[in-house]
This record gives structure tokens, sequence and C-alpha cells, in this order.
């Protein structure tokens, strides 16, 4: 086999001609080593140029490098298309990876087209016609064409070619050639398929369009109907239809659904080939950046329109030169004018909010100097000339100068920005509140953090010398005094730790709001003292003296018992702070209408930053483990509930730290006495004797303690540790008195008294019924009430309490009277 002589032209800008050649030759040189090359080149500017020295017998195939842009590319290829459709060897053209280039080339009459990126010497012997014959090189995928006998008149070549003419082109696209290089240039996807969805050969960017490999197609996994959407099918049986008719389809956008499930939007055209036309070549383009593109041009234009509606934006326009000044009727209405109203630069001024009026002077004066470019952007107020209303409105402009830098024109526009000034004080006010919020919670959890440990340690407190002496008296003889010392320890512990379960549950009735009160008149004077008789042992065990001021000042309508645990409280808090030697006063007197109890002390004193926060519940001054004093900082959030449910007000006042504190409360008296009160009695000044009681407890040290307290008043007890026991006795006991817990298994207190009612209705006597419960919640003592007892009263046990509750049940018609 000869020779092939082949000839490469590189068409590029002048000046550059001859580089570009050279390098073209040592570019494709090593694609062609078996053949005899010439080079040169062609200046951009001298087409067009005969390619007669280049098509002379000699020469078997001619390749045309465009080292040019896109647009010129196109210029020289139809420049070139008369010599080229006149050419008797192969043609091809070298270029960017461009559709509409490689059609303007295959238009004016190349053989084929090649991508300069993916060149390959089987592709250049492919287009060229020299492949070996011995197979060396791999088959073409396509035949290989010669050059066409069909010339192509210069006149046909004119604006750059649409779709459609792409997939019609020359007569469907029967030159094998030239579509061998639509096919392997890889510009569109390019498909051999049929009418029924099967797809036989595709180039790679027809399967890279689609997500598919070589093997899947290979494998037949490939059709083009089934990678259609269902809503797509009907445009591809309408062009199936008109390609029938006429031979191709006039090119129109679909969707493909890729092998990971994603939609590619494309645009198809194809031609349908055979005799019967079932036998299609597709054309498929990838319309996805211009998709892209498109949605965002959209959203642009969206958002451009969207933002001309919404803005209402006034425009002014200052002839510094004659001083006249032009706004248009949205500028008038910024400040508050008509648009009939006549404006000076005065009107602008008198129109500026006061507080902004000096500013913007000083801002004027600056744009207006050519030293500063005359940009102006400014906020400011301004108050409606003829309707009154505030309004914030931001205005940029341009100060135009002369040659000397005499201002000569201001331009610009006003925007109405009041609502978002308004969005923009809210914001501020909710992120304020916010970290207001924030800081509370966080206060309210390191405070719970706080209260939950000191709640641990001061209930576990007492239960150390409780269990410590106990342990003593169980296993060791102990002389008279230090027996005595051992029960008043743990009698004064066990107190202690009543008291702080009691305030736990009086603050969560507070939280509940379940917290009542049992108004009657009081008499405060008797009241007080009773508070301060039961801090005296305390008081004295510091060396506290207490002294009292009081006046007899009349009755308020409350709870007696509260009232004292107000007082009680705030002296127990007077005795704790204030140290060894210290002076507490306790004074009573009227303030115009108002009942006022002070207590002072010479105490520690109270910081000035904390006495805000000395009647919230769980804070305490100091919750470190240092601290000095116990507590679970629960008594002066109680104080103050209490004293408001009553109707009072109570204030406190410190100078600092070692200068004691001054608690002071002020009740409302009532207008005249209500009645008269007695003087509580005593346990110890209580009988029952001759009093029957039947006692029922399953814990069997309660039962121990029961008959032991009540047998040393006289009374005949019997106690037992079951429901089932009670009953058995009820008859032949004949009680006068049941006490019972509520919590029991088998049966509870609730349905033992209903059982004891059942069987003492025939003897006509409803024996009265004390519940003796831990269950000490506000609503555990009304549902004991309205189950029939007549008492109600809480564990640990309070001698005074019970016993003065069975001297009063015992008494005749007792069972009958309203429960309390």
């Amino acid at each position: 086999m000869p020779t092939p002589h082949i000839s490469i032209v590189t068409i590029a800008h002048n000046g550059q001609s001859a580089s570009s050649a050279g390098d073209a030759r040592a570019a494709i040189a090593q694609f062609l080593p078996d053949c005899a090359i010439t080079d040169g080149s062609i200046a951009l500017t001298d087409l067009p140029q005969p390619l007669t020295q280049w098509l002379t017998g000699s020469v078997d195939g001619l390749l045309i490098n465009l080292n040019v842009s896109p647009q010129d590319a196109i210029t020289a290829l139809e420049a070139l298309a008369e010599s080229l459709a006149q050419a008797a060897c192969p043609v091809v053209v070298i270029g960017e990876n461009d559709a509409e280039i490689a059609v303007k080339a295959l238009k004016a009459g190349a053989t084929d087209y090649l991508v300069r990126e993916r060149i390959s010497a089987q592709h250049i012997e492919r287009a060229l016609g020299i492949a070996d014959s011995d197979g060396g090189n791999a088959a073409p995928a396509f035949a290989v064409g010669t050059k066409p006998s069909r010339s192509i008149n210069p006149s046909e070549i004119g604006e750059p070619p649409t779709a459609q003419e792409v997939a019609q082109f020359d007569d469907g696209l029967q030159n094998a050639a030239r579509l061998r290089g639509f096919v392997e240039s890889n510009v569109v996807g390019i498909l051999y398929g049929d009418i029924y969805g099967h797809i036989f050969r595709a180039n790679d960017e027809l399967l890279r369009i689609v997500g598919y490999t070589r093997g899947d197609l290979e494998a037949g996994q490939l059709r083009w109907i089934e990678m259609t959407p269902p809503e797509y099918l009907p445009l591809d049986e309408k062009g199936i239809a008109e390609a029938q008719a006429t031979g191709a389809c006039a090119p129109y956008e679909k969707e493909y659904l890729r092998k990971d499930g994603r939609r590619v939007s494309v645009l198809v055209g194809f031609s349908l080939l055979g005799q019967q036309r079932e036998e299609s070549v597709a054309f498929v383009l990838d319309l996805s950046d211009r998709k892209k593109n498109e949605r965002a041009l959209r959203r642009s234009e969206d958002r451009l329109r969207m933002a001309m509606e919404a803005t209402a934006t006034g425009t002014w326009d200052w002839n510094l030169v004659t001083d006249r000044l032009i706004w248009d009727t949205r500028c008038k209405a910024m400040f508050g004018l008509s648009p009939q109203a006549k404006v000076t630069i005065n009107t602008f001024y008198d129109g500026l909010h006061p507080n902004d009026r000096g500013r913007l002077e000083q801002v004027l004066q600056t744009c207006l100097n050519p030293a500063y470019g005359g940009s102006y952007t400014a906020e400011y107020r301004t108050i409606g000339l003829e309707d009154g209303i505030e309004r914030w409105i931001l205005a940029k402009g341009q100060a135009y100068f002369d040659g000397d830098g005499t201002p000569k024109r201001f331009v610009g526009t006003v925007l109405d920005i009041s609502d978002r000034k308004q969005a923009e004080a809210e914001r501020e006010q909710l992120l304020k509140q916010e970290q207001a919020a924030r800081a509370a919670a966080e206060r309210a959890n390191r405070v719970k953090d706080e209260f939950l440990a000191i709640l641990s340690h001061e209930l576990r407190s007492p239960l150390n010398p409780i269990l410590g002496w106990a342990k003593l008296l169980q296993t060791q003889k102990l002389d008279e005094a230090k027996t005595a010392r051992a029960l008043e320890t743990i009698e004064r512990n066990a107190k202690l730790q009543t008291q702080l379960i009691d305030d736990l549950l009086d603050v969560a009735k507070i939280l509940r709001g379940k917290l009542n009160l049992q108004s009657a008149p009081v008499p405060l004077a008797t009241t007080v003292e009773a508070a301060i008789d039961t801090v005296q042992t305390a008081a004295a065990a510091k060396s506290i003296t207490i002294a009292t001021h009081l006046q007899e000042i009349g009755q308020i309508w409350g709870d007696a018992a509260r009232i004292q645990q107000i007082v009680w409280n705030l002296l127990s808090n007077a005795v704790k702070f204030t140290p060894s030697q210290g002076h507490i006063t306790v004074g009573l007197n009227t303030i115009d209408d108002q009942a006022q109890i002070t207590v002072a002390d010479t105490g520690q004193g109270i910081r000035p930053e904390f006495l805000p926060d000395v009647f919230e519940s769980f804070r305490q001054e100091d919750a470190s483990i240092t601290r000095q004093h116990g507590g679970l900082g629960l008594g002066l959030a109680i104080v103050r509930h209490l004293v408001e449910a009553h109707g009072g007000t109570i204030t406190v006042q410190s100078e600092g730290e070692g200068k004691g504190t001054t608690f002071t409360v002020q009740l409302p008296l009532m207008a005249a006495a209500a009645g008269v009160t007695h003087a509580p009695v005593t346990a110890a000044a209580l009988s029952l004797a001759g009093i029957r009681i039947l006692a029922v407890d399953d814990n069997p040290d309660s039962r121990e303690l029961i008959e032991a307290l009540l047998s040393q008043h006289g009374a005949q007890i019997m106690v037992v540790a079951s429901a089932a026991a009670a009953l058995a006795q009820v008859a032949a006991l004949e009680p006068d008195i049941l006490i019972t817990d509520l919590g029991m298994p088998t049966m509870d207190g609730y349905a033992l008294l209903q059982e004891v009612r059942t069987l003492t209705v025939k003897a006509e006597k409803q024996i009265p019924a004390i519940a003796l419960t831990a269950y000490a919640r506000q609503e555990d003592q009304q549902k004991t009430l309205a189950h029939g007892f007549q008492k109600h009263l809480t564990k640990p046990l309070d001698i005074e309490a019970l016993v003065q509750a069975i001297a009063e049940l015992a008494q005749p018609g007792s069972a009958e009277m309203s429960p309390d």
C-alpha cells in the first residue's frame, strides 16, 4: 500500500498562523507515523483563499485545523464552502466541541468533523479513509465514506443551522462518513434504534446523558421507551407519526429517566430509515445547563418583578444652578404631601424630623463637596407636612460637578423603610426578651441544681443524730442526763425534718394554687405571742434577746395557724442569721387601717443586689458548700404568699452585710370584732378518761406509739393491724372514736369506714372517725372529709392535735357536725 500523502492547513489569526501550523503538525503527526505530511497556514483575514495547492491530485487527504474562536470558525467555514465543495479528496475539519461548528463544517462540504481534545489515530484514519486493510486498526463503527459527489452552493450557507436542520440535514443523514464524525465527536448524543423502543447503538455522549455504560447497552438494558416518563410518550408518538410521513420529525423537548432515577431535559430529533420507516437515527442534545440557566433567569426575573412591585421608590432631581427641586408623587408622599404640592429645598428641610435635621445638613454639605465624590446615602425620619405621620426614609443619590468642581445637579431616589425600621425595633425587642428568657432559664436551672443539692443535705442532716442516738439508746445503758439529751435531740431533729417536709408541701400547694385558708377572726397580739414562744428556746440557746412592743390592735380576718406560721418563719429566720448575744425586736401596731408586724434583727444583713430575690422560692444568698446556715430557701417565699393570700404586703430592708434586717408585714384590720376567741387548750390539760378508741394501722411502730400516747391520757384503746381485725372488734368494743390509717393492704381506710358505718347503722350510732395518715396534700384532706371522716391529721403525729381532736369528737353529737 503506497504511503498516503496528507496535508494539514491551520487557519488562525494574522500573526499566529505559522506558529499554529507547526503546533498542529507536531500534534497530528504522532497519529499518522506512516503518512507523508505537508503543512501550511492561512490567516483568517486572507480568507477566502483557494485551497488549490492543497487539493492537488497527489494529496490523499486534507486536515483543516480551526485555531480561532467559535464565531470566527463559522465565518471561516462559510468562506471556504465553495472550495470544499470542489475538493476531490476527503477533507476533515478539526475544531472545538461545538455542535454548531460541526454542522457548519459538514454543510460547507467537509467529509468529517473531529473534536480537537478527542482526536486519536483511529479517528483520523477513519475520517480520511486510510485504515489498514489488514485490520491493524479497529474496524470503523460505521462505513467509511468518500468525498460526496453533491456540491453545496455557497448561497445555501446562511444563518447557523436550527435543531431541525441538525436532525434533517443532508437527506436524513444518509452520508455515513459525516454521521460517523458526529457519532465519534460526541458533540451531541446519537442513538440507532427503532420505533418500538430499542436502542441498538449509541455514542458515548448519549450514554453520558442517560447515565448508562456501554456494557449496559451491549446487554440490551437500554430502551428509549422505558427511559421516557409516561407524560412524554404522546410527544414521541406524535414525532414518530410525523417522521413516518415526512422522513424526519421536528425536534422537541422531553425528559429521559437516567439510570440513577434522576431526570434529564433533552432536545430530541430523529429520522426514520428503511422501507417501512421503522429504524431510527436520533440526535439527543443535553439541555440540563440551559434549563438550569432558564430557571435561574426566571427566578431572577421574578425577584426583580416582585421587588419592583413591592418597592415604591420615589425620585428627586435638584438643579443647583437654577435651585429648582423636582419630586415625583412617591417622593412627595414620603414627606406627607399631596401630588399637587409645590416643593423647594426648604420643603425638604421643613419635613425632616427635628432630631435629624442638623445631621442631614452636614451630610448634604459633604456630598456637594467634589473632594468626596458626590455619593449620597442617608437614613432619616420625616414628619408629614400635611398628614403629620412619622416615616423612616432611605435616600441614595449622586451629585454632578463641572470642570472646576462646582456642583451642578443632584439626583437620587428615596424609599420608605418605616416597616423595616419597625421590624428591626421589634426584632431588637424580641432579642432582648429572648436573652432575658435564656438568662432566666439558666438561672432557674442553676437554682434548681443548688436546691436539689441543699435538699439532699437538709433532709439527710437530721437523720444522722436521730439514727445515732437511737442506736446508742438500743445498744448501751445511758445515764438519765444522756438519755434525756438523746430524746431531746431526736425530737428536735424529727421536728426539723417535719418542718422541711411541710415547707415543701406548702410550696407545692402554692405552685398549684391549692393552698386554702381556714379563715376566722384572729387576735393578732395573741398569735404573735404564740409564735414568739415557739422560738424562745432556739433564741435562748444563742443568748439572743427578743424584745416585744405589741399593741392590742384588735383582729384580722384570716387563718390563725397561717398567721402564726408567717411570724414564726420571720422569727426563725432572724434567730438563724443573728449571731450570739444578738438582739431581735418584734413590733405590732397600726398604720391607718392596716395592722403592721415588724421583725428586726441585728444579724448579718442582706447584700443590696440580693434584696430583689429574697422572697423567691429556692433562692439563698449563699448556696455554696461552705455556707454557715442551713435551710431550703423556702421560708420567705411561703411567707410572701401567705401574706398576699391574706390581702397584705411584706417588705424587707437592710443596710447591707453586718447591718441587720427588718421585715415589715401589713395586714388589713377588721372593722369591728367578729367574735370572741379563746386560747388553745394544750393536750396536757385534756383528759380522755372513759373514751373507748379503736385504732387501726398496719405499721407496728405507729400502733405502739398511738397506744402508749393515748393510754397516758386515760383512754381505753385497742389497736389492731388490719381493717379485717378492726371489723371483728367493732361490735364487742363499741368504740366512741375510730382512728385509722388510710393506706393499708387488702382494705384501705376509706373502705373500712364504710363497713363500720354499715355495721353500726342498726344501732343508730355513727362512730366519729379520724384519718391519721402520711398523705398530707390538700386534695388528700378534701377526699378524706368527703368520705365521711370528721378529722384529717397527718404524720408525723402531733400529740396535742390528736388529743384535741379526740376530745372534740367524743362530745355528744360530734359525728354529725360539719367536718373541718
